[in-house]
């Protein structure tokens, strides 16, 4: 058939393209098909600042952390028996967590299914600063750094970039939706933090190296 009628094929095709970029079907990743960034997303494609309790879809956040380099940072309050959850983003296919508990503060990134976990910082009561920056590495590859109130804790490969997590969003403050740790949700549930948690400050960088230019 599209040999037969390969001017109608063209046809549709356009009239696809255009609907899928109207209404946001297109995947949020750069692809040969459809190279650079749809005007829908770029006006995405800045820092924004979250709090406790906010509603953040999918498609408010994952503009700004999909196959690109970002910084995520923290302002909160933390005192001796504060625990719970400071943000999780994602779910039980593909996310990242960061909570408090036992005086410690953890970051667990589950990359499709393999959990990944920095190593545990104590910390002190008073004013938390918590800075994650990662680095979109090409080829879906990426790697983080974790800092506290200043100072570097951690750093690690989290494997493959994220692509996108269609029904989760953003938690401030619990992981009320699909967990991205299940063990932690079997334990703690929603998890909800007991301290205060100031902002979250999401800093899109540059998206990761065409592997054309690698």
């Amino acid at each position: 058939m599209a040999n037969q009628y390969p001017g109608k094929v063209k046809e549709l095709a356009a009239a696809f393209d255009a609907a899928a970029f109207k209404y946001q079907v297109y995947p949020l990743l750069e692809s040969p098909q459809h190279p650079g960034v749809p005007p829908y997303i770029k006006e995405k494609v800045k820092p924004k600042i979250f709090h406790a309790g906010e509603l953040v879809l999918e498609p408010d956040i994952l503009p700004l952390v999909s196959d690109r380099d970002y910084t995520i940072q923290v302002k909160a309050q933390y005192k001796t028996g504060d625990r719970g959850v400071i943000l999780s983003h994602g779910g039980q296919e593909a996310g990242y967590i960061f909570y408090i508990d036992n005086g410690k503060l953890f970051y667990e990134h589950n990359s499709y299914g393999q959990s990944i976990k920095f190593p545990t910082v104590q910390l002190k009561p008073g004013q938390l600063n918590i800075d994650f920056n990662y680095d979109a590495l090409g080829k879906r590859q990426g790697s983080g750094t974790l800092f506290v109130n200043g100072q570097q804790v951690a750093m690690g490969k989290l494997g493959l970039t994220f692509g996108g997590f269609p029904y989760e969003g953003l938690d401030i403050g619990k992981d009320a939706r699909n967990p991205v740790s299940w063990d932690l949700y079997k334990k703690h549930g929603v998890f909800k933090y007991g301290g205060a948690i100031e902002q979250v400050k999401y800093i899109p960088g540059s998206p990761a190296p065409n592997p054309k230019e690698e």
